[in-house]
């Protein structure tokens, strides 16, 4: 493993390559783009070996500062906590872009300062690293006592059932809460003997926890966080460069049951917070789901549903959005690896939206139409098809749904924690989730859109969910 990765403009090469050398010299293995290999991507190569080190020093100097790729791998460091910042004389801390310049920066004249540094860091990581080594046998720990009290607890409830009955809907919950956390839902298998339910376990939800907390808000879902595998894996059908397989720890939270509709919508329109949308003429249901959404749109709903519940609604972080939509399924759709089944639960580009079109052939980049129909042209009142495994609905197909995050092309930059990647000035928010137009290709839990050229941004099929915090 490297211990540290360079960071600087092109037209600063002689000056890194002393601070490389001295480095080197100090003991300490360094990583700077001369050592990239023939063939080798450049980009990809970067992002791992940002993500690979121990300490990224970045330097800044009067050509750096102006880098937008520098400013790039200096918010993943920080992002990642391993930033160690450089500059040159020539540079004042005032000229080094925000938020980089309110971190105390070491000048690179300073060989022994940058050195005690640089030793500081990585014993200081050593020490996190044991840490979280430690954290993780005790998590193990937790589930085994977890596992072993979820047995005792379902033997105490079975003799409870018949007895009293208020002790056995407070067992039963008990239960499920265990179920839930011990068991990613693709694992459960062990425990269904009939009918092929191992996989399709938790396409049907044996129980869901569902809220309102106001009139006006939208019914909202407990959603059980744990770790999961996000993005999809290099033979996934479909599958885009963007959706490198990570690890993600997402804690619990609520998700809107649905996306968020032309009714609820006009209620905040008629508390003079939201703006009036276009919709097509033939969306006059309140069920169905709103469209022509901005991202700014979005923000202002759940900063409405905030003030009125005060509770802390959101946009959906892309690793909560995923792990939501995917109920514990590690296949491309949260039924499935099977496109042709996505009629009992999307309303995605099927038969019924190919031969709406009559005269007007079809074509997308993506790929063809689903081999099914759904009964919906366009559009569909929300909730009309089969939920997953959590009780949400049309988390596939409908329309495109907000996500917190900013766009950025490697999905090796999110949190490993289920938050948002949203640094400030952020411009291009991301989507998720396909809609009535999107073919089989496009239409999985892993797919990423890019929305437009900004966060404002508008299409018929842009729209979005809310989320909810639980503490």
């Amino acid at each position: 493993m490297t211990q540290v990765f360079l960071s600087y403009a092109s037209g600063d090469k002689d000056l890194a390559r002393r601070l490389a050398e001295a480095i080197g010299e100090a003991g300490f293995s360094v990583w700077w783009d001369p050592d990239l290999q023939g063939g080798e991507e450049f980009r990809d190569k970067i992002v791992e070996k940002i993500h690979e080190a121990r300490v990224t020093i970045v330097l800044w100097t009067e050509a750096s500062i102006k880098s937008s790729w520098v400013r790039s791998e200096a918010e993943i460091a920080r992002e990642r906590g391993t930033l160690l910042p450089v500059r040159s004389r020539a540079v004042t801390v005032a000229v080094i872009p925000p938020p980089f310049g309110a971190l105390h920066t070491v000048v690179i004249d300073d060989e022994a300062a940058i050195l005690r540094s640089l030793e500081a860091r990585i014993e200081l990581e050593d020490a996190a690293r044991a840490q979280a080594a430690e954290r993780r046998r005790a998590r193990r720990r937790r589930r085994r006592a977890l596992v072993a009290g979820a047995t005792v607890t379902v033997v105490a409830a079975g003799l409870a059932w018949a007895l009293v009955p208020p002790l056995r809907i407070s067992v039963g919950d008990t239960v499920r809460r265990a179920w839930y956390r011990a068991f990613p839902c693709e694992h459960r298998a062990i425990f269904f003997g009939r009918e092929g339910l191992g996989r399709r376990a938790c396409v049907t939800p044996p129980e869901v926890f569902a809220f309102r907390d106001c009139d006006e808000c939208p019914e909202m879902v407990v959603i059980f966080g744990s770790r999961f595998r996000m993005g999809s894996p290099a033979a996934e059908r479909g599958r885009d460069r963007d959706e490198n397989l990570i690890e993600v720890e997402v804690p619990d939270f609520a998700m809107g049951r649905s996306e968020v509709t032309i009714g609820q919508w006009r209620r905040c329109v008629a508390a003079g917070v939201c703006r009036e949308l276009p919709s097509a003429p033939e969306l006059t249901d309140d069920g169905f789901p709103v469209g022509f959404v901005a991202w700014h749109d979005a923000q202002g709903y759940a900063k409405w549903l905030s003030d009125l519940s005060r509770r802390r609604y959101h946009l959906p972080s892309e690793a909560a959005w995923e792990y939501a939509a995917r109920a514990g399924e590690s296949a491309a759709r949260f039924w499935g690896p099977d496109s042709s089944e996505a009629c009992r639960y999307a309303n995605v580009h099927d038969e019924a939206h190919r031969l709406s079109r009559p005269g007007e052939r079809w074509s997308s980049p993506l790929g063809t139409s689903h081999l099914c129909n759904d009964g919906f042209a366009r559009l569909a009142p929300v909730a009309r098809l089969a939920a997953n495994g959590f009780g949400l609905f049309d988390t596939i197909g409908n329309v495109w749904e907000w996500v917190e995050d900013c766009e950025f092309p490697d999905y090796r930059a999110n949190p490993r924690d289920g938050s948002a990647y949203n640094p400030p000035g952020c411009r291009v928010g991301m989507l998720r989730g396909g809609s009535f137009m999107s073919p089989p290709d496009s239409a999985r839990s892993a797919n990423r859109f890019r929305g437009g050229r900004d966060r404002s941004s508008t299409q018929a099929d842009f729209g979005f969910r809310v989320a909810r915090s639980l503490d």
